[in-house]
């Protein structure tokens, strides 16, 4: 079957079409709140209670409760989002934890894995930021960031975590945005940044597909999970991010906290920023994570609570 071919007029009014459900599209996940089981609502709302965050579970939204405070880590990270995908260049699709062919570095992406490098290069020869560590997640379009780093810069260690995949959208994950039904729920995630909705099957994995079979580790399927979940996720990622960096490089680096570049996604960036009180928020003070949210492609963020500008 032929892929439906998008012009950007085309693309641009099914977009305006699909903003214009998002009263059915609040319909939808008013279903799915009463669909969803006891258990996984307390464990949502336990997760925004452990992590200082308040959530309205009637639209999906979080934001910081006074008491907030960023996490705690014995590390100093720079996080680097991925170059450019076909994935996300339009008519982009909901891009997690795939890893195929239209989901690796375009050759934009590739021009921007390179000026990272330099720029992260810059950093560290104003002594603004010297990594110790660097750590990827192992989605090849993260690795492949990471490596003219890696290549011209042999000192620092460089390992791969696969706790810092990207968000797993499930059955969502590498369908187009615009394709999925106008009225789908899914929309929310992007259009009013609901934390609690996803996917309620699966993403099936096509293994003679799929570029990094190694860390799947025998898996046929990937299951979905919400923002809160994957904040969740991250949260436990920094804390071994931490545990890692102490072993390998705390001898070397004394009494300061060892400097890590982290290279990963947009989702999971954009909740590495939450957890460590960069997280953005609009005027109402409810936090954003995708869309405008996010993080550029391919450039090094500091992201160092309570830092000295």
């Amino acid at each position: 079957m032929a892929e439906t071919e998008w012009t950007p007029e085309a693309l641009s009014g099914r977009y305006e079409e699909i903003k214009s459900c998002i009263p059915q599209q609040l319909e939808a996940y008013a279903r799915f709140l009463r669909e969803a089981a006891p258990e996984d609502l307390r464990r949502w709302q336990q997760i925004a209670q452990d992590l200082k965050l308040e959530l309205n579970l009637e639209n999906g939204r979080i934001k910081y409760k006074k008491e907030f405070k960023p996490l705690e880590l014995p590390v100093d990270i720079c996080y680097i989002r991925h170059g450019k995908t076909q994935g996300n260049t339009e008519p982009r699709v909901f891009q997690g934890q795939v890893d195929y062919a239209n989901n690796q570095l375009t050759q934009q992406g590739q021009q921007q894995a390179a000026a990272a490098a330099t720029k992260l290069e810059a950093m560290a020869a104003a002594k603004e930021f010297i990594p110790d560590l660097l750590l990827s997640s192992p989605l090849l379009r993260a690795v492949h960031t990471a490596q003219p780093f890696v290549d011209a810069n042999p000192k620092p260690l460089f390992r791969v975590l696969p706790e810092l995949a990207e968000m797993a959208f499930g059955e969502w994950d590498n369908r187009k945005v615009a394709e999925l039904e106008k009225d789908d729920p899914a929309h929310l995630f992007y259009l009013q940044q609901n934390a609690v909705i996803k996917a309620k099957g699966p993403h099936r994995i096509c293994c003679q597909l799929w570029q990094s079979p190694e860390w799947l580790e025998g898996k046929k399927e990937l299951p979905a999970e919400n923002f809160l979940e994957c904040l969740d996720r991250q949260r436990k990622a920094l804390i071994k991010v931490g545990e890692i960096a102490k072993e390998l490089c705390g001898p070397s680096c004394g009494e300061r906290k060892p400097r890590v570049a982290v290279y990963g996604h947009s989702m999971a960036g954009a909740a590495v920023s939450v957890l460590l009180g960069f997280g953005k928020e609009d005027q109402l003070g409810f936090l954003g994570f995708d869309g405008n949210y996010i993080m550029p492609n391919a450039t090094p963020t500091i992201l160092i609570p309570n830092a000295k500008p």
